[in-house]
């Protein structure tokens, strides 16, 4: 409890409590969500690699090298599925060839 005094500085004068109050007005309770609050994810479907992508993948990885996920996603002699990414390459190696 906060203690103020009116000028006296005498132990005897009585303590004043102060309350703020809140003078925002009420919300609307039929006010249609705003965009701030919704919160939307963009997921990318995950798509299974195929057996030719696997082929292109292991020609690419002799042609290229290892690390070079981006040259061989960009090679126009090897088709890889559209939303295929350089980290996309780079985990199915991982995964299949275990190196």
């Amino acid at each position: 409890m906060q203690t103020r005094f009116s000028g006296s500085t005498s132990s005897l004068a009585a303590p004043v409590e102060t309350a703020e109050t809140n003078s925002a007005p009420p919300k609307e309770k039929d006010s249609p969500p705003t965009n701030q609050l919704r919160v939307q994810r963009n997921y990318r479907r995950v798509s299974k690699f195929t057996a030719d992508e696997d082929d292109f993948l292991k020609k690419g990885f002799d042609q290229h090298g290892f690390g070079q996920w981006t040259a061989i996603l960009r090679d126009p002699d090897l088709k890889f599925q559209d939303g295929r990414t350089a980290d996309s390459l780079k985990k199915r190696t991982g995964m299949k060839m275990q190196l």
